[in-house]
């Protein structure tokens, strides 16, 4: 080994990654293994922090610089012919099996850590989510949870009286077709087709109720031209004589009455423009509220029109209407349908 052989061996050693896993007297104990003697016989060294050659001379090391060569000499050897000692490599290879099993060990820990953590947040979205049965509804409830929030304004004293998603195709309201019109449960509500232009169809509700009542749905246009109309129907006497509560996907709004079949427009000599209407292929809820000789109409949560008429002020039934102008097609869906009497 030569001096420029011994000083790669020094900055291997020298060169580990401290990170607080090398052993000092392990880096002391190689460097000092790495004697050598030169030509003439003396003994050199590889200095422990200088890296410089070292001679000696009695008990003390001088650093020197290097020869042309050395050859390797066992430290602290009784015989020239022995085998040379190096411990360096032995000793680096047992380092790294150390800082490996180290390595090892932590990762092991983190992942623990992280299975230990994941169980704990399981846990705990498991029980926020959890879902509580509400109480069971009273028979005076103030407003059902339906879609927006029902009837907003109506005091505890009013009673609930109908509440229908048209889940069941037997809650009350007709299932029929003529002339290709259609009125129908489907698609999660209650479906009218206008099949003929300049026609109004009309489903009622097989009950009979109280001539106070407020009415609100959601209505959606599923199809057809926005030129149209929709809505709903109170104190109907028989499909001749009843209040009607209108929008229209263009914009426009009314309250009438038809009376000996004969339709009558009460809030204006036309339909008036209601800038609360969701125009188009949209939804919008409307409330139709019948109290007394008072006919009001809120459309998306804001009232819009009232009139005052006492034509009919009987108990009757409840319905739905929907017409077609100059072309037909009229479509629409009811949903999320809630009757309380005031």
């Amino acid at each position: 080994m030569n001096f420029e052989e011994a000083s790669r061996e020094y900055r291997k050693w020298r060169g580990l990654p401290d990170r607080g896993r090398r052993i000092p007297t392990a880096f002391e104990q190689a460097v000092g293994d790495m004697q050598v003697t030169d030509a003439g016989g003396r003994v050199r060294q590889i200095g422990v922090m200088s890296g410089s050659p070292r001679r000696r001379e009695g008990a003390q090391w001088i650093e020197t610089t290097p020869s042309a060569s050395f050859s390797v000499a066992p430290a602290e050897t009784s015989s020239p012919s022995s085998a040379p000692v190096v411990s360096a490599p032995a000793r680096k290879s047992k380092t790294w099996i150390w800082i490996g099993c180290g390595v090892a060990v932590l990762a092991l820990g983190v992942c623990g850590i992280l299975v230990l953590t994941l169980g704990l947040m399981g846990t705990s979205t498991s029980t926020s989510n959890r879902v509580v049965s509400p109480p069971e509804p009273t028979e005076r409830a103030a407003a059902p949870e339906v879609g927006q929030t029902a009837l907003p304004g109506v005091g505890p004293g009013s009673a609930f009286l109908l509440q229908d998603e048209f889940s069941d195709p037997a809650s009350g309201w007709p299932a029929r077709g003529y002339e290709g019109n259609v009125m129908e449960y489907a698609s999660g509500g209650y479906r009218m087709y206008v099949s003929t232009a300049d026609r109004d169809i009309i489903a009622d509700h097989q009950s009979t109720f109280p001539a106070d009542v407020w009415i609100e749905v959601d209505i959606s246009k599923i199809g057809g031209p926005d030129k149209n109309s929709f809505g709903v129907i109170c104190r109907m006497e028989d499909l001749q004589n009843f209040y009607l509560f209108e929008i229209t996907s263009d914009g426009l709004g009314a309250i009438g009455k038809f009376e000996n079949d004969q339709k009558v427009t009460l809030s204006g000599e036309f339909f008036e423009p209601i800038h609360e209407v969701n125009q188009g292929n949209a939804t919008n809820r409307i409330r139709a509220e019948c109290e007394g000789s008072s006919l009001r109409l809120a459309v998306n949560g804001s009232p819009t029109l009232e009139v005052v008429d006492t034509t009919f002020a009987a108990a009757g039934r409840i319905g739905f209407i929907a017409g077609a102008a100059d072309t037909a097609g009229t479509e629409v869906l009811y949903d999320n349908l809630v009757v309380l009497q005031p």
